[in-house]
């Protein structure tokens, strides 16, 4: 019986043993879907930031040239112009915008 004994025990540390593996691949798993998710987030909001500064510098050039226009300086085609260009650089609201029954809803984690 007391070989039996130890093959059950060596069974139970072997499998023991594949479960903290098992156990470790899904950590080490997780911790890289983590970082990966937090690297495209970066991304994501240095792309916002560089496209806020266009939208802003877009706007500053629409009021200058209204300015312009104001004083005598520019025409209604240049304003034009400058209009379709702020137009054309806003940020549309994206899909999901439209599905939050709630603007006051918060990301639970």
């Amino acid at each position: 019986m007391g070989a039996r004994q130890e093959y059950g025990e060596g069974k139970a540390l072997t499998k023991a043993q594949a479960t903290a593996g098992d156990l470790q691949n899904v950590r080490l798993s997780v911790q890289a879907e983590l970082a990966f998710d937090y690297y495209q987030l970066r991304a994501l909001d240095a792309q916002k930031d560089l496209l806020d500064t266009t939208v802003a510098a877009f706007q500053q050039a629409l009021d200058l040239t209204r300015v312009r226009f104001q004083t005598g300086i520019a025409s209604d085609e240049d304003v034009a112009l400058a209009e379709t260009n702020w137009k054309r650089r806003r940020p549309k609201p994206p899909m999901w915008a439209f599905c939050v029954p709630n603007s006051n809803m918060q990301l639970l984690f």
